[in-house]
């Protein structure tokens, strides 16, 4: 009976890069798996740097109650790459609210089935990133479009005539 081993690709980092927005994310994975009897592949991403006005902090996590319902008792698992509004919103690292489960971390860490699921998220996190980086490009180009007003405005003050102000004189015979 013989198996035959095979590796996978190893560390490597990519940045992410437009304009006034960039991430560089480090990547690792299996460094070996035996064909036919490993049952999982890890996919371990780390956001290592960022624009100063960007967080690294774009994966958001999840915390789930596990089965026995024991309030202490949760998991947290990956759930997306944060949205812009996420960026604002949720909390960097965990702080426990009920309310918001939901937390953003500097890593991604997964075990998927096969090679080929782990390559096919690998690539839509990296589309993400791209589309997250865009959008706040975007976002930072603002234009004005309407200037409205609301409730009543005061009517602007009235210049001084300039014949108000001119003086008289007169002469005597």
């Amino acid at each position: 009976m013989s198996s035959s081993s095979s590796s996978s690709s190893s560390s490597s980092s990519s940045s992410i890069v437009s304009g006034n927005y960039w991430i560089v994310i480090h990547r690792a994975t299996m460094q070996r798996y035996v064909e036919g009897r490993t049952q999982g592949y890890r996919l371990f991403l780390q956001a290592i740097e960022s624009s100063p006005n960007m967080p690294k902090e774009v994966f958001v996590y999840r915390r789930l109650p596990t089965v026995t319902g024991h309030e202490d008792d949760v998991r947290d698992v990956p759930a997306h790459v944060a949205s812009p509004n996420e960026l604002e919103e949720l909390t960097a690292y965990y702080i426990y609210d009920a309310a918001v489960p939901y937390y953003r971390i500097d890593i991604f860490d997964m075990v998927f089935p096969s090679v080929q699921e782990l390559e096919e998220t690998w690539e839509d996190i990296y589309n993400c990133l791209w589309e997250l980086i865009q959008t706040l490009e975007l976002m930072d180009e603002l234009g004005t479009d309407l200037t409205i007003t609301i409730g009543d405005r005061p009517a602007p003050p009235v210049p001084p005539s300039s014949s108000s102000s001119s003086s008289s004189s007169s002469s005597s015979p």
